[in-house]
């Protein structure tokens, strides 16, 4: 049987994030000595027991790979570039962005990681927010949905670098990728409800930026969403998917009542969430202006 035996050091790193004794962690899969010593590099892992496992991080294989390549150096940099990005980002500094979007490609043609591709077309993504300009080319736009079309399990990773570059693909990719993310919802327990959430929010994102785009496909996209999707834990997202199909309504008929809506926020206003409520208040106001520009 195929063991995996050098990949110890980075599960050590997460489950000591994530606050998991060897014990909880190992317990009906192998033993804590047996875990320990993979971890500190002093033994093997079957292959198997590894999937297993991850399995109980929450991590999907090719998920814990893509994070077990970059080295704890490589991960500091990531850092620095991000914490970088979300400065130059709220100050609205164009410039800046550009400058780091084309740094951070010119890595990535030297490296060809997956990851540093990301990272650029993160960085694009939020000069585009800012700017409302493009900064990359039509090859670049080719691969960044070339990825996600040939995306097999619809992990964290996946998830957070689509949530990352939506403003980069246009309306079609954004309705064809956001399906195949509920079609992987399906597959997810309902128990994980972090990665039902981080999958649920990505597609509500992309609903969002089709309301200004195209009100007809948003509204194909919010009719994917069946209820059953959400667990009962996750109240606020069915919440957000309601708000946004009264929303579309709407918008596509200025007859229709706005109870709905006003009643989805003086509960979140009821519960404390005053931001929230504040924010689905502003993106009705937005959504009726743009409605009005057309």
């Amino acid at each position: 049987m195929k063991t995996v035996d050098n990949y110890g050091a980075t599960f050590k790193e997460i489950r000591e994030k994530r606050k998991l004794s060897l014990t909880q962690v190992a317990r009906g899969i192998t033993s804590p000595a047996t875990l320990s010593r993979w971890e500190n590099g002093k033994g093997k892992m079957y292959f198997d027991n590894v999937v297993s496992l991850l399995q109980r991080l929450d991590i999907y294989l090719d998920e814990f790979i893509n994070i077990a390549q970059y080295s704890k150096k490589d991960n500091a940099t990531i850092r620095v570039l991000l914490e970088q990005v979300q400065k130059a980002y709220s100050e609205d500094n164009a410039v800046c962005l550009e400058e780091l979007a084309h740094k951070q490609m010119q890595r990535y043609h030297v490296t060809n990681k997956e990851l540093d591709f990301f990272l650029a077309m993160t960085i694009c993504s939020c000069y585009k927010d800012v700017t409302g300009e493009n900064i990359f080319n039509d090859s670049e736009q080719a691969r960044l949905s070339n990825i996600f079309q040939h995306v097999k399990i619809w992990n964290k990773y996946y998830i957070r670098a689509f949530g990352n570059c939506i403003a980069l693909l246009d309306s079609d990719q954004l309705v064809e990728i956001s399906t195949q993310i509920l079609n992987g919802v399906k597959e997810i327990p309902q128990d994980n409800l972090m990665q039902i959430s981080e999958s649920m929010r990505a597609v509500l994102n992309a609903v969002i930026i089709l309301i200004r785009r195209d009100i007809k496909l948003a509204q194909i996209l919010i009719n994917k969403i069946e209820s059953s999707m959400i667990p009962v834990d996750l109240l606020y997202l069915k919440m957000r998917v309601l708000f946004l199909q009264e929303l579309i309504s709407y918008l596509q008929d200025d007859g229709h009542s706005v109870d709905v809506m006003e009643k989805l926020t003086c509960m979140l206003r009821l519960l404390g969430y005053d931001n929230e409520a504040n924010g689905w208040g502003q993106l009705f106001k937005n959504s009726i202006q743009k409605d009005h520009e057309q």
